[in-house]
């Protein structure tokens, strides 16, 4: 299928939808009044621990991977493959295993499969399946040299979202933010050394000094690669690599992990609001040399799996009208690329016996609040976290291909998503609208 084709989202008959238990009018109006009533956030920002999901599948098939290492990978993988920009720009994967590796399979070892509401250029697909080449390279000698490779594609690839990430005056906005000003993010630093002044008491001079010379000396880092370098390509390479390592070595600190827990149980004003959003935006940064290292790390502890890698790309469907939306220039509707996967994975269960099931999927952002009761419904799949805002333009393929028991698990699905619609406005409360995405880096190094 050409890359800029897209699958017909609509094709089964009348008597045969997916929406005749529940009427997608009605379930549209539905969702529209708990936006209405919750400012479109209807649950809280939340990040799951594995150990609150127990899936069938672990116990009915051999993984190598555990469920947390195979969420990593997906979320990993998501992360890179979603180098465009903008709200659409997100990118969702599963992580498959072949079940012959003993016995010698022709097939792939394994297997990521990745969806997006836009597709994946060619470009993009050569990038990522180069990626997964070096990676199947890797041995106890190499693992540094290959490590610093991977590291320098993937940098040098997101370097457009990078300077978005930094709101850098280098960055080229795209037309949609041609006329939005934002400060640049190094000057955000200002207000995290002036919470610092407040959070030490008198007693703990030293600890307050040392977080202000964290802050201090990445933030001059930042404010210094804000002058593009007299080097040429090479040299801006290197201050890119550069920068990102320095957001990655302010993660780890300890320090820092301290106060990010301080300005996490104070009262949430905007001011500290604020700070948290900057040090999530740092863990972003900083999240391109460990999604880097994490990769070659997986690489050499299961070579087996990573000697080779199949990549699958999906097609996006097409937009279809809508007609029931809280937002008055919503005109048609889009299936999230989480869906995409679990409507493939259904329909091709039977032809991919030499896999195991997915357990779970990864995603560039967090999942929608939409995404994410779909996911629950569903059963299959660990939902690992959610952002809690609502999108109604959301909506799920409604195929004439779909087999009769594929059919009723959806309509059953459409059913309890409904039901949770419903008693989710009984209780409906407005909340701030969230950031979409968090690397949680600095947590993750400070887990005890």
């Amino acid at each position: 299928m050409p890359i800029h084709a897209r699958q017909s989202t609509r094709t089964a008959l009348p008597g045969s939808s997916i929406w005749n238990t529940t009427p997608e009018t009605t379930f549209r109006s539905n969702v529209v009044a708990l936006e209405r009533q919750t400012n479109a956030v209807p649950l809280d920002c939340q990040h799951f621990p594995v150990s609150s999901w127990d899936p069938i599948s672990e116990k009915s098939a051999s993984y190598q991977l555990s469920l947390l290492q195979e969420q990593q990978l997906a979320d990993d993988f998501s992360f890179i493959a979603a180098v465009g920009e903008g709200a659409q720009s997100v990118a969702a994967a599963t992580v498959q295993e072949s079940t012959h590796l003993s016995l010698g399979s022709s097939g792939p070892s394994l297997r990521f499969t990745i969806a997006s509401v836009d597709a994946i250029d060619e470009a993009a697909q050569s990038f990522l399946n180069g990626i997964f080449k070096i990676l199947s390279t890797v041995t106890t000698s190499n693992q540094g040299t290959v490590l610093q490779d991977i590291f320098g594609q993937i940098a040098g690839y997101h370097s457009q979202r990078l300077l978005n990430r930094l709101r850098s005056v280098r960055w080229t906005k795209p037309t949609y933010l041609a006329r939005t000003h934002k400060k640049p993010l190094f000057a955000d630093f200002e207000n995290l050394k002036h919470r610092a002044q407040l959070l030490y008491a008198r007693s703990e001079r030293s600890q307050r000094v040392s977080i202000e010379a964290h802050l201090a000396s990445l933030a001059s880092v930042l404010e210094a690669f804000e002058v593009a370098s007299e080097g040429g390509p090479a040299a801006e390479a290197q201050q890119r690599l550069n920068l990102i390592c320095a957001c990655f070595d302010f993660c780890v600190s300890q320090e820092v992990a301290e106060f990010l827990h301080r300005l996490q149980k104070v009262r949430a004003t905007s001011q500290i609001q604020a700070c948290l959003k900057t040090l999530h935006q740092v863990e972003k940064i900083a999240a391109y040399y460990r999604i880097s290292k994490t990769l070659t790390d997986y690489a050499l502890e299961f070579s087996g799996l990573f000697g080779d890698v199949e990549l699958i790309f999906l097609t996006p469907y097409e937009a279809t009208p809508i007609e029931v939306a809280y937002q008055p220039w919503a005109a048609s509707t889009h299936v999230h690329a989480e869906v995409m996967l679990s409507v493939h994975h259904d329909l091709s269960s039977a032809t991919h016996a030499f896999m195991t099931r997915p357990r779970c999927m990864g995603a560039s952002k967090y999942l929608c609040y939409l995404c994410y009761l779909f996911l629950r419904r569903h059963g299959s799949y660990f939902p690992s976290s959610t952002h809690g805002a609502c999108y109604d333009q959301w909506t799920i393929p409604d195929l004439a291909e779909y087999p009769h028991e594929m059919r009723q698990m959806y309509q059953g699905i459409v059913d309890g998503m409904n039901h949770d619609v419903v008693e989710a406005i009984k209780g409906a409360t407005r909340r701030p609208e969230p950031m979409t995405s968090r690397e949680n880096l600095i947590d993750a190094y400070h887990a005890t």
